[in-house]
């Protein structure tokens, strides 16, 4: 039966076998749906992706999908910029920018969060297209990079360098 809803997948190897990357990186995986459903399908592809992330944690195989993506696909670096973008873009833009004066700064995965810098939130249009977290772990804004922390331990859970304009 699920050949007859969405084909044959056997075919693919690698990340291709995921239906979400095929979403981002293959034309063909969209056209078994309505194109009034493809915005609706992006927002969603791209939030399942984010909260497996969240769940599976550094080094696994949602992390290095994410990055595949983030590398390959502008259409999934739009879904995470749409927000920064439009009548409320430059607003958003400038409260994180408020609470952010270091630009540079090396982040690795499972380091302190750095003590000087200052917490900047995500705003709440930002936050309404992603996945809701654990109340110990929140979403992080560092330069241009989207941050995952650790808030009790101070620790960083995971980060995607240059996700934000």
């Amino acid at each position: 039966m699920s050949v007859a809803l969405t084909g044959d997948t056997t075919r693919y190897a690698g990340p291709a076998r995921s239906a979400g990357y095929r979403w981002f990186t293959d034309p063909a995986a969209r056209q078994i749906y309505a194109p009034a459903e493809h915005p609706f399908l992006t927002r969603m592809y791209a939030a399942g992706l984010r909260e497996l992330v969240t769940l599976r944690g550094p080094g696994s195989p949602a992390v290095h999908l994410a990055e595949l993506l983030l590398a390959r696909s502008e259409e999934f670096r739009r879904v995470i910029r749409s927000v920064f973008q439009g009548p409320k873009g430059a607003s958003v833009r400038k409260t994180i920018r408020q609470g952010e004066p270091i630009q540079d700064r090396h982040l690795t995965i499972n380091s302190e969060y750095p003590e000087r810098l200052p917490v900047t939130t995500v705003p709440p249009t930002l936050l309404l297209r992603l996945p809701q977290l654990p109340p110990e772990v929140a979403y992080r804004i560092i330069g241009h990079d989207f941050v995952l922390e650790d808030i009790e331990a101070r620790v960083v859970v995971d980060f995607i360098p240059g996700a934000l304009p």
